[in-house]
């Protein structure tokens, strides 16, 4: 039967345990919908937990029932002891008016399964938002007005839900149509609030246009909204200065200026064509109502050099009237090649019309006109013009501009020819620009709001001055001119700009109104205009209000409110009290400080600081002062508020030193090098006063070497010095004193102990009957800031003499080593002859280290690792308890250990529990001579007499009953069809 228990202890694996009566499982559920309401098309949710008191696997289940299909995310999940889900469903159309019954069902195969009911109400149709994502700043909205970079792309998102959904997931994302960016650089999104946000950029070694997109999402739907956005290259290039001479080919972009490539058919456009280097550079740009290269005509053929800086070309293009797709070909030939771009303009009668992220207006007028117009040569070789009555002709048939004149084959060169013969040449004229324009505005602290035209603003000011920041949002201006007005409240900080301020500095008790007006003009056509009005309707909501400060001696400013009464000592004459005034809300604060009653005098009327001045007390032993502050606003006299406090005075007692001082060292008997010990004081007051008034002066010293210690008053923390391998003596003194009179100091000496280990048990050596071995790995880390010289590792048997080992291939009982801190060091630990040997182990290390025993089954021909376990090291105590599992327990063994050179006797008992009362017991005494050890299963430790089969689960106890010993060291193991598991231990020490 020993070997038996020998055997036990070292099979490895886990076992989780059932420690009480079996327990049905508990299911706790959790609609994702407030109410448990949903609507068709919805994707519900629903969620909970399920726990087995007794730690039982679990399976659990899901169904549902319903007026058309379901279909659960999850049907059976399952776990060890408790389970944590989350599901989900789709709410079918024909379930509208019904409600859905979703059942769980949880199982631990023990108990009869439990089920539980959710249940969803089918309330109507959820239907999708609808979403306008737009480029929040005026730059960035087409190519002749990039955005800068290294920058950043602000944007905004207004969302309307037929639904009245107040609650949405907004998911940003952006898609880089052409350019590049300079090495290592990369773009991050960065979401302000759920409405705005930006695109964080790096330097572009070319420019780049970017579609930013933004997904809306309410209980399950959502919709798509985006916009594009044009950024320059960065200025100098990625290195900051012009290129190296053409060693690469040119780094070039191809972009319009329509809102994602769309235009209207007939409608003009903007191509840029842009390129940096150093050198000569060929543009040729090709486009086609076909997607064939070779066939498109060839609109701009020219070339650049010197393009350090960038080189641009810009051709006004026209749709075509009838295809779906526009085609341009861009090729770029420099010293070191040729670069290329493709774009594909989509021709829609939705199209665009120049520029702009959505707004107020739409797009442009799209009705552009062609006619011929006769031209003669006024001279060889001489600059013609087309006339303005020729521009007026055009424009007599409707509301046009021209734009572009286009002379034939040759091509579109603005409004300039040089005719050599008399001609007649077909004159396109493009759209007038019909802009729109909307105000942004923000309050100090607040994120960007978007106000329609005409728009009233209702708004509460805390403090003054407030300052409202008011932005221009354009749309359809290729190069707009904003003039802002201001009519009503406050001031306006410039008259011109994309961003001004309104400046508001007071406002009258009854409020008012600030009416900013925007009108943004096109630069280049002050006929096209757009204008926005947004009134600010404005209110105070201001609170006066006023506290006193004072300061009594030796102490911090304390704030006191109307009434307050401040008990004070005067421990000497004249005694001043100094005051300060801390008002809420006044611009032009006016104080005055009076005297109502008793002792003092105030130092000064008025000012923000006073102070009390106590002369004497009259030979009273107490006296008060009553002292009022009155704060008032000097533009409107009727605002003021008062603060009166009190003051009672009382002349100093006669201090006497406390008593009863004393201090508790926890842990008690003792501490470990490299640890913690905290320091509790009480004391009685000599005077009466409450304990706060008590002070305390803290010393410790190591051998008469002093040691820091943290104090708190009362409280205090030693950490103990590493001494390196060597113990030592803490001296703590304790002095408590009160009104400057101090008590006897109190002082404690606690011994420092250097840190030991123990295993209670281990055991190596051949597996009878088999090819297995058993082994054991000792791991020990020194993570602490000391090096270690002389680590000493020490192994027993059961009787505590030496017993030789194979330890890292040397036969021994002890092995020593060296441990540099932040190192390692591992202990392979054998039977050095074909038998079992058992006991326990001690560990030496002079500093704190972690250390873990490593329990392994190998198999000796192949060197296989069967299996394994870790052990922490057993704790030093005198009193142990865990809980027992229903049943006999024939599978719990207990390992013992007794450190110490002194005979221990112990007093096992095992107490059965009945729904709170005792029922079974019995108690063993075994006792464990000097470095004694014992390693048994239960009914062998109280002498084969075994625990009742129908025990209903209780405590083991394990209790040192000899007096003055430190205790011992134990460990429980569980073992269990051939495996092994530990089984945690409650400790005490004293």
């Amino acid at each position: 039967m020993v070997r038996k228990s020998i055997l036990g202890f070292l099979v490895v694996s886990f076992l989780t345990l059932s420690l009480w009566a079996q327990s049905p499982p508990a299911i706790n559920l959790t609609a994702g919908t407030s109410s448990f309401q949903v609507r068709t098309n919805d994707i519900a949710r629903f969620s909970g937990t399920v726990v087995d008191a007794d730690g039982d696997p679990l399976t659990v289940t899901f169904s549902a029932s319903s007026v058309g299909p379901i279909s659960l995310a999850t049907t059976t999940q399952s776990g060890q002891g408790s389970v944590f889900f989350v599901n989900s469903f789709t709410v079918p159309s024909a379930a509208l008016g019904t409600t859905i019954v979703v059942t769980v069902t949880a199982s631990d195969g023990n108990t009869a399964p439990v089920t539980q009911d959710l249940t969803f109400t089918v309330t109507g149709e959820n239907r999708p938002p609808t979403v306008i994502a737009i480029l929040a700043d005026t730059k960035g909205d087409s190519p002749s007005n990039p955005l800068p970079s290294p920058g950043s792309i602000p944007f905004a998102v207004s969302v309307n839900d037929p639904d009245g959904h107040g609650t949405y997931a907004y998911s940003w994302g952006y898609e880089m149509l052409s350019g590049d960016f300079c090495s290592g650089e990369f773009p991050q999104i960065y979401g302000a609030s759920a409405e705005t946000g930006w695109v964080q950029l790096g330097a572009l070694s070319s420019d780049a246009t970017f579609r930013v997109s933004i997904r809306v999402t309410d209980e399950s739907l959502s919709a798509t909204s985006n916009f594009t956005a044009y950024v320059a290259a960065k200025e100098g290039g990625c290195l900051g200065g012009g290129g190296g001479g053409g060693t690469n080919a040119p780094t070039v972009v191809l972009s319009t200026n329509l809102p994602s490539n769309i235009a209207a058919p007939g409608q003009g456009f903007t191509a840029s064509l842009r390129g940096t280097s150093n050198e000569t550079i060929s543009f040729v740009l090709r486009a086609s109502t076909t997607n064939s290269k070779a066939a498109a005509p060839i609109v701009v053929n020219t070339s650049r050099s010197g393009c350090s800086n960038g080189c641009t070309v810009t051709k006004t293009l026209y749709a075509p009237t009838t295809g779906s797709r526009y085609y341009l070909w861009l090729d770029v030939t420099g010293n070191a090649g040729t670069t290329s771009r493709t774009l594909t303009i989509v021709v829609s009668d939705s199209g665009g019309g120049g520029g702009g992220g959505g707004g107020d207006g739409g797009g442009g007028d799209t009705t552009c006109g062609e006619r011929n117009i006769s031209v003669k040569s006024e001279a060889t070789n001489t600059v013609f013009q087309v006339s303005e009555s020729e521009r007026a002709d055009a424009q007599a048939g409707g509301d046009l501009r021209v734009e572009e004149v286009c002379f034939g084959n040759f091509g579109c060169e603005n409004q300039y020819f040089t005719p050599l013969t008399e001609a007649q040449f077909l004159a396109k004229y493009g759209c007038v620009v019909k802009g729109s324009v909307r105000i942004q505005y923000r309050f100090s602290g607040e994120t960007l709001q978007t106000a329609q035209s005409g728009a009233t603003v209702q708004r509460s000011i805390t403090s003054f001055p407030e300052e409202i920041e008011v932005k221009a949002l354009p749309s359809n201006f290729t190069s707009p001119v904003y003039t802002w007005a201001l009519n009503g409240t406050g001031t306006l900080s410039a008259q011109s700009g994309s961003t001004v301020k309104v400046n508001i500095a007071s406002l009258p008790q009854t409020g008012g109104s600030s009416v900013v007006t925007l009108t943004a003009t096109e630069a280049s056509d002050p006929s096209s205009s757009a204008q926005a009005t947004v009134t600010f309707q404005l209110t105070s909501s201001i609170v006066r209000s006023a506290q006193m400060g004072y300061s009594l001696a030796g102490q911090s400013q304390q704030k006191a409110n109307n009434g307050t009464v401040v008990a004070t000592s005067i421990s000497s004459f004249p005694e001043t009290i100094p005051l300060e005034a801390f008002e809420a809300n006044f611009d032009e604060p006016v104080y005055n400080w009076t005297l109502v009653s008793g002792s003092g005098t105030v130092t000064a009327a008025s000012g923000k600081t006073s102070s009390l001045r106590i002369a004497t007390l009259n030979g009273s032993e107490s006296g008060s002062s009553v002292v009022r502050l009155t704060v008032s606003e000097s533009a409107n006299p009727s605002q003021s508020v008062q603060v009166t406090v009190t003051f009672q005075l009382t002349a100093p007692a006669v201090a006497n030193p406390p008593t009863d001082v004393s201090f508790l060292v926890s842990p008690p008997g003792g501490a470990e090098v490299d640890t913690l010990i905290l320091l509790t004081a009480t004391a009685v007051s000599g005077i009466g006063s409450p304990f706060d008034a008590l002070d305390f002066s803290w010393s410790v010293t190591l051998d008469g070497s002093p040691v820091g210690v943290m104090t708190n008053r009362d409280r205090a923390v030693v950490e103990v010095p590493a001494t390196l391998g060597t113990e030592g003596v803490l001296r703590i003194e304790l002095v408590a004193s009160e009104g400057g009179n101090a008590a006897s100091p109190v002082v404690q000496q606690v011994q420092v102990k250097l840190p030991v280990q123990y295993f209670a048990h281990f055991g190596v050596g051949s597996v009878p009957g088999s090819q297995d071995e058993l082994r054991m790995e000792l791991v020990v880390v020194n993570d602490s800031e000391h090096d270690i010289s002389n680590a000493f590792v020490e192994f027993s048997d059961r009787s505590g003499n030496p017993i030789e080992l194979d330890i890292n291939g040397d036969i021994g009982w002890n092995y020593s080593f060296a441990l540099m801190s932040g190192v390692g060091q591992s202990l392979s630990i054998r039977s050095p002859v074909p038998e079992t040997k058992t006991g326990w182990l001690k560990l030496s290390t002079g500093v704190r280290v972690s250390t873990i025993v490593i329990f392994k089954t190998v198999n000796s021909m192949t060197e296989e690792v069967i299996n394994e376990v870790s052990l922490f090291p057993s704790s030093l105590g005198r009193r142990f308890t865990t809980a027992l599992r229903e049943g006999p327990n024939n599978n719990l063994g207990l390992a013992l250990a007794n450190p110490s050179s002194e005979q221990v006797t112990l007093e096992i008992a095992i107490t059965e529990v009945i729904e709170g009362e005792k029922g079974f017991s019995m108690v063993r005494e075994i006792t464990l001579g000097p470095g004694g050890q014992t390693a048994m299963f239960l009914p062998e430790i109280f002498n084969r007499l075994p625990i009742p089969s129908d025990f209903a689960g209780g405590v083991l106890t394990i209790e040192v009953a000899s007096q003055g010993q430190d205790g011992v060291i134990a460990t429980l193991l569980r073992q269990n069809t051939g495996s092994l598991s530990t089984v945690p231990l409650a400790v005490r020490s004293e």
